[in-house]
């Protein structure tokens, strides 16, 4: 495939290489490595992030001071900083451990 020159919004366009239609870079991917017999999806990481929110819902909404400021909340403060994991370590290697078994 190759690029296209004009922009989609924000995204690149590649042209297919089996039949030059125009597609995102994800769907290209796709094709590509399909052509070599690998599977896959474009999911934005949504099964990952089911995962994680299933896996760990416990861990996720345990009591931590500070976190939880407002009934509204629907995660803690820290959940994308490298405090979620910090203030969760005990908890969180527990819950692995045991996916682990």
């Amino acid at each position: 495939g190759r690029p296209l020159e004009t922009r989609w919004g924000n995204r690149s366009i590649l042209l297919s290489g089996q039949d030059d239609r125009p597609q995102g870079v994800e769907a290209f991917a796709l094709e590509t490595y399909g052509a070599d017999g690998w599977e896959g999806v474009h999911d934005e990481g949504g099964v990952l992030k089911s995962l994680f929110g299933l896996l760990l819902y416990d861990v996720i909404f345990m009591p931590v001071p500070g976190v939880f400021v407002s009934e509204f909340q629907d995660s803690p403060l820290d959940l994308r900083t490298p405090d979620f994991y910090v203030n969760r370590r005990g908890t969180i290697e527990a819950v692995l451990q045991s996916i682990a078994k």
